[in-house]
């Protein structure tokens, strides 16, 4: 059986449709879902059901996030940085760390099998230093306007020399 991959460009925000025509058998997203809105989730939900497209999508984030050793200001940092990802990114306001279930929900109000499993991160030091370190770059930018900039420097610095993100 031979397998053949067609990659397609498209606006997602006003061209979803365009990538079902013709009817792919599957369409995949990665670390992407928290940038959706509902509205265009939803949509998405009914274009793979009415093309009978499977959907495979990793690394969807559900909010969870532990950083060792942990800091005094984490929960403040994560509840800032979860309101700065509900923006809306182009594709309605974006659900963040919902997205993921509002889609698993959506498809199967659609009447699709849904199967769901972890895709955690775990990343550690001096493997993955320099995502580590970007990711604290991201999250402290993101609360800087909440928080203040003194709280997010003093925060990204600690999470720079994290040991362990999951």
């Amino acid at each position: 059986v031979g397998v053949s991959v067609e990659w397609r460009t498209a606006d997602l925000a006003g061209g979803l449709e365009a990538l079902f025509d013709p009817a792919p058998d599957l369409v995949t997203a990665s670390a992407f879902l928290d940038l959706c809105g509902a509205d265009w989730l939803d949509r998405l939900a009914g274009l793979v059901a009415a093309s009978g497209a499977a959907l495979y999508t990793v690394l969807s984030y559900d909010g969870r996030e532990e950083w060792v050793p942990a800091h005094p200001l984490d929960a403040a940092v994560l509840a800032a940085f979860h309101a700065d990802q509900r923006r809306d990114k182009g594709l309605g306001a974006s659900l963040g760390p919902e997205a993921h279930r509002h889609l698993a929900a959506a498809l199967a109000g659609q009447g699709l099998e849904v199967a769901e499993a972890a895709s955690d991160w775990m990343l550690e030091q001096p493997r993955d230093g320099a995502l580590i370190a970007a990711l604290a770059e991201g999250s402290s930018a993101a609360v800087a306007k909440v928080l203040g900039t003194g709280p997010a420097a003093e925060w990204h610095a600690a999470r720079i020399a994290a040991r362990r993100v999951i």
